[in-house]
């Protein structure tokens, strides 16, 4: 295999090779979720004690009664929301 593949093949090969599961995608939401609570609070934009992150559960459901943002590729458990309360 060539060492520099064209980067239209790099990305078919990815497409085609990348084994991703469900519990790969709540382990990065997880950490994006870590990533923007330290921001936040290391930027002084929200006080670490007002700061909640949970476990996503499918059940869940917005104010307002509707679904939270889902992405329909990999399943209504992947979304996240931000509330401060």
């Amino acid at each position: 295999m060539p060492k520099n593949l064209p980067v239209a093949e790099t990305e078919s090969l990815m497409l085609a090779y990348a084994q991703v599961n469900e519990q790969d995608i709540g382990q990065l939401a997880g950490r994006g979720a870590l990533a923007a609570k330290d921001h936040q609070v290391e930027t002084g934009r929200v006080p670490a004690k007002r700061f909640f992150l949970v476990a996503a559960n499918a059940a869940d459901t917005g104010s307002a009664g509707r679904r939270v943002v889902g992405s329909s590729q990999i399943g209504s458990a992947a979304r996240a929301a931000f509330a401060l309360k």
